[in-house]
């Protein structure tokens, strides 16, 4: 951002955030995660001068950049104006302090028993209208039987989640690589992940700290360039976000994810459509 007039102000932004950063050292491993800023996962530098923060697409590590693209940055780490504009208009801008939340918004096969077409198609020489309508003809307990003890992985069933996590809990399952992700960009606006009861009260201040003064310099920046506000944030905000995904894929993120009580939620959601296959994914299936 080469920007003289306002130089000034993103050297001291540029400083306060590292003096952010600097304040994780001496708290657990854990809630130091969730005070880092956002900037940090630019590998380069953050320039204490009148060329000031950072650009995205030039600083980058390139290992980064799929991450930084699922955290909501385009290429040019802009937002369009019109849509700007359009969001500010008909008052579609967040609410502050929004509830965390796991919603299942979409999935397919409306009912599962018809999973079993799709993952006996390969075997078989019928179109798939004839193989339908063959297992139309077949007993409900059958094919329920079916589904419960095959050994084939079921390919077909798809899911999209929408979340309100902690950019930290986002970054953990993109990091994974599964499924397709779609977030909105990093804002304080939704508020910040809470502490436990039992931490001690000086690293809670010194955690509050941290996202108060994130915020102050989020709005700081967004009052100069609204582009670059983001990196103000840190990894504890909260952050509104989308996954797209197959059953197997579910079942993945299940046995590689370190934290599972988001994946949890994602198969509690999964019970109450696909109740069948959603115990399939906590349990392996007997021939």
């Amino acid at each position: 951002l080469k920007d003289k007039k306002h130089g000034r102000v993103f050297s001291d932004t540029g400083n306060r955030l590292l003096q952010i950063a600097e304040r994780v050292s001496g708290v657990d491993t854990t809630t130091a995660d969730l005070m880092r800023p956002l900037s940090q996962m630019l590998t380069v530098k953050i320039t204490i001068d009148n060329d000031a923060l950072l650009v995205l697409s030039t600083s980058m590590h390139p290992e980064l950049q799929q991450t930084a693209k699922e955290l909501g940055y385009t290429d040019s780490g802009r937002v369009d104006d019109t849509v700007t504009h359009f969001l500010e208009k008909h008052d579609l801008l967040p609410l502050m302090g929004s509830e965390q939340h796991t919603t299942l918004l979409w999935h397919y096969p409306k009912n599962e028993l018809d999973a079993v077409a799709d993952y006996l198609y390969p075997a078989t020489t019928l179109s798939s209208s004839d193989l339908r309508t063959k297992l139309d003809e077949i007993s409900y307990t059958e094919r329920v039987h079916l589904l419960e003890k095959t050994g084939i992985q079921p390919s077909s069933p798809s899911y999209k989640f929408e979340f309100l996590t902690t950019v930290s809990e986002l970054i953990a399952v993109a990091e994974l690589g599964t499924g397709y992700i779609s977030s909105q960009k990093p804002t304080p606006q939704y508020g910040f992940d809470a502490l436990a009861p039992t931490i001690e009260q000086i690293i809670e201040d010194q955690y509050d700290t941290c996202f108060a003064d994130s915020f102050a310099l989020y709005s700081q920046i967004q009052a100069v360039n609204p582009d670059s506000a983001s990196y103000a944030t840190l990894r504890g905000h909260k952050i509104r976000w989308t996954l797209r995904l197959h059953w197997h894929e579910l079942k993945d993120l299940l046995s590689q994810s370190r934290d599972k009580s988001l994946i949890n939620d994602m198969i509690q959601q999964v019970s109450s459509v696909h109740p069948i296959l959603s115990k399939r994914l906590t349990t392996n299936a007997s021939d």
